[in-house]
């Protein structure tokens, strides 16, 4: 039997959530370039809080992804296309939303609006990576 479209992913993001819930509850996502934000004096409300988690989910698919697939993204290969990472994330934007606007039947709603978050969330990191 095969797994539906994105299970398998589903299930190693969830394995990959499982293994940093300890340090997720005690510690924020450290941050690489910019320093941390000081914190607020005030609990966070419910919006915040589901905010945060939504944005730790897509960095972890994304992470779960990078480690599956490499990092061809924002380092391709270059076998037949020469476009910079920036054009081929465009054009990837394109034909998912493309797909959705054909009317193509898709399986999974979630997977699409995960999909084209984590291409815009990808292609700002390409554009910063070259300055624009």
């Amino acid at each position: 039997m095969t797994a539906a479209p994105g299970q398998l992913l589903r299930e190693q993001i969830e394995s990959f959530r499982k293994t940093l819930a300890p340090a997720r509850a005690e510690e924020p996502l450290p941050r690489v370039v910019r320093q941390q934000q000081p914190q607020s004096a005030h609990e966070p409300t419910p919006f915040e809080m589901a905010v945060r988690n939504e944005l730790w989910d897509i960095g972890s698919m994304l992470i779960a992804k990078n480690a599956a697939y490499g990092n061809s993204a924002l380092d391709p290969m270059r076998v037949f296309s020469r476009a910079s990472p920036v054009e081929q994330l465009l054009v990837r934007i394109d034909d998912k939303l493309s797909r959705v606007r054909s009317g193509v039947r898709i399986q999974d709603q979630d997977d699409v609006t995960l999909d084209l978050i984590g291409y815009i969330v990808l292609l700002r990191l390409a554009q910063k990576h070259q300055g624009l």
